[in-house]
């Protein structure tokens, strides 16, 4: 069986090792996912109905969504230190 090299670890790896940590790696950012879908729903129902209606969990989704969207902009040039390859 060949083998696979990680070159951050010097390890070696096969290909079924590879296979199960990746799909760790899947489960473990699904689990994240689960729970914000879990979250999201239970704060937008709870103010839907807190408020009377859907009218203000939908401006709060659009309120941070706006400022995710600001906060990417201005983060949109920064580069890592490693990635300069003038210095």
């Amino acid at each position: 069986m060949r083998l696979f090299e990680d070159p951050a670890t010097d390890r070696r790896f096969n290909r079924m090792q590879w296979r199960m940590l990746f799909a760790t790696m899947i489960g473990f950012i699904s689990l994240f996912s689960y729970i914000g879908v879990a979250v999201s729903g239970k704060v937008c129902g709870s103010l839907a109905q807190s408020s009377g209606g859907w009218r203000m969990p939908v401006l709060v989704i659009a309120a941070v969504a706006g400022v995710g969207a600001a906060l990417f902009l201005l983060l949109w040039n920064v580069r890592a230190n490693s990635y300069d390859s003038d210095k």
